[in-house]
């Protein structure tokens, strides 16, 4: 489920250290400037491997450098988390646009914020 950051904050808040979540993405909403961040509610802190806590950790370590353009790496990083959990489409997703930003660098001016087009 994905849900906003604000909702990760008052989840939290209501119940410290009970849910893992995972930051997917940055999206500006049509209409909207700022970007926000999505996060994942992967589930209950209990109920999570910790081979799964481990492909979250090198998945969100490998969403930091892609977001600083730094695609190489981030996609070895993405690599190890689709070792831990080898179905994942956010990773699969991010090291396929590793390996095509790598072939075709994105815009200087581009800061890894997808724009949401249409409602």
């Amino acid at each position: 489920m994905a849900v906003s950051g604000s909702t990760r904050a008052e989840a939290e808040a209501q119940r410290a250290d009970g849910f893992v979540f995972r930051r997917l993405a940055r999206v500006a909403l049509k209409g909207k400037s700022a970007p926000l961040d999505v996060h994942e509610l992967v589930g209950s802190r209990e109920a999570v491997p910790a081979e799964r806590l481990e492909a979250i950790r090198l998945f969100e370590q490998g969403l930091d450098l892609f977001l600083e353009r730094r695609f190489a790496e981030a996609g070895g990083l993405l690599e190890q988390a689709l070792e831990r959990s080898p179905h994942d489409g956010p990773s699969q997703r991010y090291l396929r646009q590793c390996a095509a930003y790598e072939a075709a660098p994105p815009p200087n001016d581009w800061q890894g914020v997808y724009v949401q087009e249409s409602k």
